[in-house]
């Protein structure tokens, strides 16, 4: 299903974060794209010269023929272009080439032109006008690209226009040359490797933004995190079930799994820990001063392994597990901060397809990604250094706001345009914009509820928060579109 590959690129042992950083944005650059494989089309309304020609031509990679849609002027009548796909993970961007015979493309968007994805025929709930931010041109005014992210999974691109605009060539012709998809970034923080097979941000919930997998849990709340927030354990003992890839995939293509993680310093005879485990026969565990691997860890044999861990601070952990061809047994492999720790070499392959549980005392993890394939040597070493951000960028746990007051924003994604809800306070209260690295990008004095963010602002993931004169501040996440 995938249509995609990983960059070439050798890497020397010593490189600078900063380039390991540019070269996991250069992946995303260089994925290949999965178009269209079939397309049906249909006429709404009553109109004579309403068709599509060729419509075959606007499927596969052939991206300089196309398929033309007419739509004559005046006539109370729609044309309707579905495009199928295999089943395509969430966080994908579609691209639309469009092109006009005559006039400039541009202009053609006056037109009621929508666009909608679909799940097995249900409809995502994403249908949207195409406005002329999510239009791209290029040198030639006469083709350009219409382009938006699929925020869940898909196999369907309905693209849908309509008669009755006056003022434009609605006579002209709209062309629609290939219809494609590209991995795009599905964090706020950064570019891990493409198509995670679940992410769990930890952002004042448990939900997993690919599948719709939720952890259960009790017994924790929501503090600050790596990236946005993190879910701490305030009982002792808090459970997380999390969702693991089959036992066939794990034998075929492996499997990773990421987070981030800090154990905290605790009264004397306490133990501050993070337990990964296979409730059969395997067992991770970081606690304040050690952390203890069992079954055969390698180089090391002892089971009390000092890794220097500092408590109070967030490291990553990845652990990949390796199929080792005999179709029963897996190599696991520990890194911390990126760095390879031992391995424990035949792993039995886990009974149950749920393996992986997470049981957390007196700490926490934030950013929990699993992908159903082993990470290659330069993903993992540059995946630590994607959330290198000032701990600040959310409102420390002091000036933190009670969860029982409501503060939200829409629409979220939005094209610049944001309304503020709320139980709150918000006369007097300040605004403040950060990016994803809490770089103060936008400040404003509340002045109304809804407000436009500067046109110069980029598109991108950028953090809301609004402090109350009597100093709480709330934070949200905003998609910004252009």
């Amino acid at each position: 299903m995938k249509n995609l590959f990983f960059c070439g690129i050798t890497m020397p042992k010593v490189v600078l974060s900063t380039s390991l950083l540019v070269t996991n944005i250069l992946c995303y650059a260089q994925l290949e794209k999965t178009y269209a494989t079939s397309q049906t089309n249909q006429v709404y309304g009553v109109c004579v010269l309403c068709s599509v020609q060729n419509p075959q031509k606007a499927v596969g990679s052939n991206e300089t023929d196309y398929a033309t849609i007419n739509l004559p002027v005046g006539l109370d009548a729609s044309i309707e272009q579905e495009f199928t796909f295999p089943l395509a993970p969430a966080y994908r961007k579609i691209s639309i080439g469009i092109g006009t015979a005559n006039t400039p493309t541009k202009q053609q968007l006056q037109r009621e032109i929508y666009v909608e994805t679909f799940n097995n025929n249900v409809s995502n709930g994403d249908r949207r006008r195409v406005v002329d931010n999510m239009y791209k041109a290029t040198t030639n005014n006469k083709r350009g690209t219409i382009e938006f992210v699929a925020e869940k999974q898909f196999d369907k691109v309905i693209v849908s226009i309509n008669s009755g605009s006056v003022g434009i060539n609605l006579a002209e012709e709209l062309r629609i040359y290939y219809v494609h998809h590209l991995p795009t970034q599905f964090t706020a923080c950064g570019n891990p490797p493409v198509d995670p097979y679940v992410y769990y941000p930890m952002d004042g919930d448990l939900n997993d933004k690919i599948r719709g997998k939720y952890l259960s849990s009790s017994g924790h709340l929501f503090s600050d995190g790596k990236c946005g927030e993190s879910i701490e354990d305030v009982l002792g003992g808090t459970g997380l079930a999390t969702v693991a890839v089959d036992k066939a995939t794990l034998l075929s293509t492996g499997a990773t799994i990421s987070f981030w993680g800090k154990i905290k310093t605790v009264n004397p005879g306490l133990v501050s820990y993070i337990r990964v485990f296979d409730i059969q026969n395997m067992e991770f565990m970081i606690a304040t001063d050690n952390t203890y691997l069992f079954q055969n860890f390698t180089p090391e044999a002892p089971e009390n392994i000092n890794f220097g861990l500092n408590p109070d601070e967030f490291a990553h952990y990845l652990l990949t597990f390796s199929p080792n061809g005999d179709n029963s047994t897996l190599t696991l492999t520990l890194y911390i901060n990126g760095e390879r720790q031992g391995e424990i070499q035949n792993w039995d392959t886990p009974k149950d397809d749920n393996f992986i549980q997470f049981h957390l005392g007196k700490s926490s993890i934030d950013e929990l990604i699993i992908y159903n394939r082993e990470l290659t040597d330069e993903e993992i070493q540059s995946f630590a250094n994607l959330y290198n951000r000032p701990s600040n960028l959310i409102a420390s746990k002091a000036q933190r706001a009670p969860a029982s007051e409501i503060f939200t924003l829409s629409p979220n994604p939005t094209t610049g345009q944001i309304t503020l809800n709320g139980d709150i306070q918000f006369a007097d209260a300040e605004i403040f914009v950060t990016n994803t690295f809490g770089k103060k990008v936008y400040s404003s004095k509340f002045q109304s509820k809804t407000f436009e963010l500067p046109a110069t602002l980029p598109a991108g993931i950028y953090i809301l928060n609004l402090k109350t004169k009597e100093g709480k501040i709330y934070s949200q996440k905003v998609m910004l579109r252009r």
